[in-house]
């Protein structure tokens, strides 16, 4: 009897281990999982953040092209005193128009 006793205790703790490590087999796969799913972030994040500085990187450099006085696409019409009041001139007409038409409806 003293043999089947310790034959219990032997499975018992043999059906012990298997249910540990059962469980240490699911919580690896999901760690596994789980640092897959974050490796995944780490690039999607990598490569966002590459973009971003790429649009900084063009940014700061047209603002400095604009300091420095550099003709870029805002910059690009120049206009003398004579076409800027002709111009000027057209808007406030345009405006008396509009003015005109809104008041009359």
């Amino acid at each position: 009897m003293s043999e089947l006793t310790k034959y219990e205790i032997v499975l018992n703790e043999l059906i012990s281990l298997e249910v540990q490590v059962s469980a240490l087999i699911e919580k690896t796969d999901l760690l596994k999982k789980h640092k897959k799913e974050q490796e995944q972030k780490i690039i999607t994040l990598t490569k966002e953040n590459e973009l971003l500085v790429l649009k900084l990187a063009a940014l700061e450099n047209e603002i400095n092209n604009h300091k420095s006085g550099k003709p870029g696409l805002s910059s690009s019409i120049q206009l003398d005193e004579k076409e800027k009041e002709n111009i000027k001139n057209k808007i406030h007409e345009l405006i008396n128009k509009i003015d005109y038409h809104v008041k009359s409806s």
